[in-house]
């Protein structure tokens, strides 16, 4: 094993995983800004009013002094949540990028490396998470998670104190305000809010660090090579005095004392080493001095490079703090060292900080796929395939193995179950369009769906939970009526025909009953019982036809809304026209059929979207996810709900945004509101840039 060469490794890597962590804190802090804004816009509405009647108006200030309280509650705990779901996602990437690194950085060098067992369970890897300590403490809390919680009661806290020290002097609003949110001649650096900021910034870089190196350490504990780890400091003026005394330090590796970080934005990291002889420490900076122009430009910047170059006692301060002003995805960093993980080198971004503008998903609609291309296959066989996409979806780690929602069956997870009343066609419809689904998870950043059931009867065509989507055969079967050529005859009429006919049989057979009760008063003897053995066997015979004539008689119902769900009349209504010519449905927007059903299959995979997008554990534990409340909160300040696109709209938040999620992925952004699709823009733009 090359030891110079496995150093040289990570130091490189070491520069792009440094600025993981400024990528992550800028988030977070973007996450809090947001948040603040809403916050302060809040806050000078309520406050205004406190002020416009005087201070001391007795119980009535004192009941809007505690709304601004509530406010102030709901608020930050949605800005802390949201801080949560940012750290919990981006960490537990990096848990497993730096273990497939620390596998491919060893193996590269000539390391036995069994990549199988090298790398931990994913399992272990989110765990990192939580149980990573923190190298310093807030009220005696050293891990992430609790330490948040402390940070969330801090601001808290620091939001009520100025708010009640504004009420005490009977500061006017603008002065309130701008205590919270700090002046702009300091930056806003000397507001409330500040403090808040500054502490996010230091948690998101230091916890980075502590799961990357916990990440890195535990892969190289799983090797057979590695045996020892060396500390590896900095060592410029800003180093610490810890990691001073540190660098250089050889362990064995089942007893490391320290892991870095051991202070806040550590910069040292630990080196695998095969033996504790034989190999130089080097530290960084006298490292990078020896490394080639495209290194050192990659750290420095071309500029910075060339002065580097041309001067060799040029200050490495300035060096350090150009690394640390850089920003990188784990995407990014991939590519960085796309050899060690076995991909395909991409460009590099344009110039040092700056990520490359994402490209915004826009419709996950496949143009060859229509009624008349989707090839018709036996239901056994499109079942089989369903299957195997949901045991794919089943296997994600993002999913919690417990079902959440009403009807929802942990057993049914990684399977397809479709009943018998679904049709070939139908099967094979829901086949081709699966793909898009895919597609619609994908660009969101949620799983795949790990189950597919049939709906039971009514009027609903389809639900969502837990990843488990229903279908209603009775609409779908509609909706494949055109498909594999199909004429799309009208069904109510066959099983109208069939029941009628059915009916007529049942007419003479009752006739001939009737006939033979009336004849059995006329008779005695041997002769009436025989009448009366063969009148019981053709009232039994009735009977039974007669349930078969009821169960056609209900199938009409089903067979009349599946010829609606293929010949509904289009609407043309928009914003504006009559409410009362507003579809009840956002399907009857679309004319043909197979259209239809993508609506539908949008409209569920949205509430797919909506509980699972930045979802941080079970409800019961982490509360409601993000998106839904962004969605209650939108939903609960419409002012006229005469411009939603459907009546069924109306029935809250999340229908909302189901049938403006269907509308704009199919085409009808002219149909959805503003705010909506600003929405879904905002989510889509996150995951393109890896957040």
């Amino acid at each position: 094993m090359d030891q110079d060469k496995l150093r040289d490794l990570i130091y490189r890597h070491q520069l792009g995983a440094y600025a993981v962590g400024n990528q992550i804190s800028d988030d977070i802090v973007r996450l809090l800004n947001r948040n603040d804004e809403d916050l302060l816009d809040q806050l000078t509405k309520r406050y205004a009013r406190i002020e416009a009647d005087g201070f001391d108006k007795g119980p009535e200030t004192t009941k809007r002094i505690e709304a601004i309280k509530a406010m102030f509650a709901a608020v930050n705990k949605d800005a802390y949540q949201a801080v949560r779901d940012r750290l919990v996602e981006g960490l537990t990437g990096v848990g497993k990028t730096e273990a497939e690194f620390a596998a491919g950085a060893v193996k590269a060098v000539g390391g036995t490396v069994d990549m199988g067992t090298a790398i931990p369970p994913t399992a272990f890897l989110k765990a990192l998470v939580t149980t990573t300590m923190l190298p310093f403490s807030k009220d005696g809390v050293t891990r992430l998670m609790p330490w948040l919680d402390t940070q969330e009661a801090g601001r808290l806290r620091a939001l009520e104190g100025a708010l009640q020290l504004g009420i005490l002097q009977g500061q006017p609003t603008g002065q309130l305000v701008q205590r919270i949110r700090g002046t702009k001649a300091a930056n806003y650096t000397d507001g409330v809010l500040n403090a808040s900021r500054n502490g996010a910034q230091t948690i998101a870089r230091t916890a980075t660090a502590g799961v990357q190196n916990a990440a890195r350490l535990e892969t190289y504990k799983r090797m057979r090579t590695i045996k020892f780890v060396e500390w590896s400091s900095v060592l410029d003026s800003r180093t610490s005095d810890p990691c001073q005394s540190l660098s250089g330090k050889i362990w064995p590796i089942d007893e490391v004392p320290y892991s870095p970080p051991i202070h806040p934005n550590c910069r040292s990291t630990l080196i695998p080493r095969r033996d504790n002889e034989g190999t130089k420490h080097r530290p960084f900076p006298e490292w990078l001095r020896d490394q080639p122009d495209g290194v050192q430009d990659e750290v420095l910047g071309k500029t910075r490079g060339d002065i580097f170059r041309d001067n060799p006692k040029m200050n490495y301060d300035a060096f350090f703090k150009e690394v640390g002003g850089r920003r990188r995805t784990l995407e990014e960093l991939r590519q960085f060292d796309a050899s060690l993980f076995g991909e395909k080198a991409a460009p590099a971004p344009k110039g040092p900080g700056l990520r490359p503008d994402p490209v915004r998903f826009t419709s996950p609609i496949d143009p060859d796929v229509s009624a008349a291309t989707i090839e018709v296959i036996r239901k056994r066989d499109a079942v089989k395939s369903l299957n195997a996409r949901m045991a794919a979806g089943a296997a994600d780690p993002r999913y919690d193995p417990r079902a959440e929602f009403r009807d929802v069956n942990a057993k049914d997870f990684g399977k397809a179950v479709l009943s018998a009343d679904f049709s070939d066609e139908t099967a094979s419809m829901i086949i081709a369009l699966m793909p898009e689904l895919d597609k619609l998870t994908d660009a969101f950043g949620v799983p795949r769906l790990r189950a597919i059931k049939s709906a039971s009867g009514g009027t609903v065509m389809g639900s969502m939970g837990d990843g488990v989507l229903k279908l209603n055969p009775t609409y779908f079967n509609g909706f494949a009526a055109e498909v594999g050529g199909a004429s799309g005859g009208k069904l109510a009429a066959k099983v109208i025909a069939e029941r009628d006919a059915l009916g007529m049989e049942l007419q003479a057979e009752k006739a001939a009953i009737d006939e033979l009760k009336a004849a059995m008063r006329d008779v005695t003897g041997k002769e009436k019982d025989d009448m009366i053995l063969r009148y019981l066997d053709l009232a039994d015979a009735f009977n039974a036809k007669r349930q078969q004539w009821l169960k056609l008689d209900k199938k009409v119902l089903a067979a009349r809304r599946t010829d609606a769900a293929a010949d509904r009349p289009v609407s043309t209504w928009k914003p504006g026209d009559e409410v009362a010519k507003r579809p009840f449905n956002a399907i009857d927007y679309f004319e043909r059929p197979l259209d239809r059903a993508r609506m539908v299959l949008y409209h569920e995979l949205s509430h797919h979207v909506h509980q699972m997008r930045g979802k941080q554990g079970r409800r019961a534990q982490f509360g409601t996810p993000p998106v839904e409340k962004a969605l209650s909160a939108m939903f609960r300040d419409l002012k006229n709900y005469d411009s939603l696109p459907s009546g069924y709209s109306k029935t809250n938040g999340h229908e909302w945004w189901a049938e403006s999620f269907g509308l704009y992925f199919m085409g009808r952004k002219d149909l959805v509101d503003p705010q909506i699709a600003k929405l879904i823009e905002r989510l889509l733009d996150e995951v393109a840039n890896g957040d």
